[in-house]
Order: C-alpha cells, then structure tokens, then sequence
C-alpha cells in the first residue's frame, strides 16, 4: 500500500512543460500508428501488457525504483497509459496480479537499450514485433 500512495504523491506533483510536450510527443506517436485503433491489435497489446510486461518486470526489476531502468515496447506503453488513467483500478489491478505492487512510470522514460538487451532477448521474436 505504501507503493500506491507513494504514486498518488507523484501524480499530484506538478509536471514540466518538458513533461507535457513529452506526453503530446507520445500521444501523437501512438495516433500516428492507426493500427493502434484496431480491436485485434488492442487485444494483442492488452495480453502483451499482462502477459509479457508485468511478468517481465517481476522477472528483472529489483523494486519500484528500478522499474525506470525498463521503457516497455510502444503498444504496451500505450496499454499501460491508459490503464494509469483509472488509478485505482490500476493500483488494484496491479496488486492483484504476479507482480503484486504497481509499476513505477516515468513520463519521460530513459533510453530504451536496457530493455532492448534484456527485453528482447528472454521474449522470443514474435512476441516482441508488435512495436510499430
């Protein structure tokens, strides 16, 4: 529970405008990928979300602040964006799920090449193609 308030604090924290042109930048990038919209690849994203990130997070995160060292694939981002949009069904759902705590987030994610090394490699080729 202390990671869930722990959130909420950060979420009640005022964002740059760095931050916000970041968010615009994101939002445009996911837009620009119709397919995005379609119901077979949201149902895709959805399974990769639950099924491949969180369990990836537990396998290779070693706590709430090493979860910024992971940038999740571009569908499973957009996936989790929204899933934040509904925070208490995202606490909830996350504390309930393998994982067990929610996933930390940062608006402006560092530089993917940790993910790529680790990510890339433990989730075989056709699991990972989804990005866009």
């Amino acid at each position: 529970m202390e990671e869930a308030k722990e959130i909420l604090v950060r979420l009640k924290k005022s964002l740059s405008i760095n931050d916000i042109e970041y968010e615009l930048q994101f939002l445009k990038q996911v837009h620009s990928k119709r397919r995005f919209y379609d119901e077979d690849v949201i149902v895709r994203s959805v399974d990769r979300y639950w099924n491949i990130w969180v369990p990836f997070i537990q396998a290779h995160s070693s706590g709430y602040s090493s979860d910024l060292d992971y940038v999740a694939p571009l569908d499973i981002r957009w996936v989790w964006h929204t899933h934040m949009l509904a925070p208490g069904n995202y606490i909830q759902d996350l504390q309930t799920s393998v994982l067990g705590r929610i996933i930390n987030y940062e608006t402006r994610p560092k530089d993917d090449f940790k993910t790529r090394q680790v990510f890339y490699n433990s989730v075989p080729k056709v699991l990972n193609t989804m990005e866009g």
